[in-house]
């Protein structure tokens, strides 16, 4: 777990100077240093990944603090199992990317939340042309979608 902390923060600290994209098995790679410190902390709280489609880029610190947010907004305070969900899709145009989780979903009331998953759509768009669409489903999980242009 501690080689997991130093890879991560390592990670965090060469994407100040980064301003271009990244292979997306690199942001796939911090998610994963991500959630084995994650996991120490909330065993109750699982990453599963089906990504048929990985040869693509996208901005780097996209995924990871999407999962973050899944885990502190969502599923930190959940007694049962958490889940989070990571799939990629090819489609003609774009390569799509969702994160779902299977916790309380976003509290409407709570600007942070907003405020959170608003830079990051901020970033996929000035550096990419991407989307991030956010769905919501009080007391069943959100599911938070990237497109990535080709």
């Amino acid at each position: 777990t501690v080689s997991n902390f130093s890879y991560f923060l390592r990670c965090n600290i060469n994407s100040l100077s980064e301003r271009n994209v990244v292979p997306f098995t690199q942001e796939i790679d911090q998610v994963t240093n991500y959630m084995s410190i994650q996991m120490v902390r909330f065993p109750n709280i699982s990453i599963t990944y089906e990504l048929p489609v990985t040869s693509f880029s996208l901005p780097m610190l996209t995924i990871q603090p999407v999962v973050a947010h899944a885990v502190d907004c969502n599923l930190s305070t959940k007694s049962n199992d958490g889940k989070i969900l990571i799939r990629t899709l090819e489609e003609q145009d774009s390569y799509v990317i969702t994160i779902s989780d299977n916790g309380s979903g976003l509290d409407e009331s709570a600007a942070t939340d907003e405020e959170s998953l608003q830079f990051i759509s901020d970033r996929i768009h000035m550096l990419c042309a991407g989307t991030l669409t956010v769905t919501n489903m009080q007391n069943k999980g959100t599911i938070v979608t990237i497109t990535v242009p080709k």
